[in-house]
């Protein structure tokens, strides 16, 4: 008798594999964007809506350095502006970081 409990649980384990496995095929054809384009879109909402705080700690997280730049020098916090690009111009020169020095 006690063998039995086990079969039947052993089959409900087993149907919820195959659901499982179902849900799976499903997840790949769903085709999501991955994280980091969905939240350098949200945090470009952000500051689209005014939300700089918000959008630049979004920016700075995911290392989107233009788009941090330009969101502090919105917040007018341009001399964090400055400290972040001569960061980045140690770290890796490009000429938009020259840019933002003028």
């Amino acid at each position: 008798q006690g063998g039995g409990g086990c079969i039947v649980a052993s089959g409900v384990a087993e149907e919820a594999d195959a659901l499982g496995a179902l849900r799976l095929r499903g997840f790949w054809a769903a085709n999501l964007e991955p994280v980091w384009s969905l939240g350098s879109e949200l945090a470009r909402s952000l500051a689209a809506l005014g939300m700089f705080t918000q959008a630049a700690g979004m920016f700075s997280e995911m290392r989107l350095w233009d788009e941090y730049i330009q969101t502090l020098v919105q917040l007018g916090k341009r001399s964090e502006a400055e400290r972040v690009v001569r960061e980045r111009l140690d770290a890796a020169p490009t000429p938009e970081m020259w840019c933002y020095l003028g």
